[in-house]
């Protein structure tokens, strides 16, 4: 399961242990600034991404405001099960 967590923990989260960062905004978006060590995803690459990414690793997946985070997440979830 994953869980939302506020701006504030997410930073705790990345200072405290190893963590996979994930940015799913648009590549502009990506390029104009992006979290230190973030991957960018999208469509296309998430596939990928998840049969490369050790599933004993933290992900941290954000975007604008949470929303497509969310759904990205629950795809990168039901992968690992």
């Amino acid at each position: 399961m994953y869980k939302e967590i506020q701006p504030e923990a997410a930073a705790k989260l990345i200072t405290d242990s190893h963590v996979t960062i994930v940015d799913i905004r648009d590549t502009d978006s990506y390029h104009t600034g992006h979290l230190e060590s973030a991957i960018q995803l999208n469509d296309s690459t998430l596939s990928e991404f998840l049969d490369q990414t050790s599933r004993e690793n933290t992900l941290l997946v954000y975007c604008y405001h949470g929303i497509s985070s969310a759904g990205a997440t629950s795809l990168c979830y039901q992968s690992r099960v």
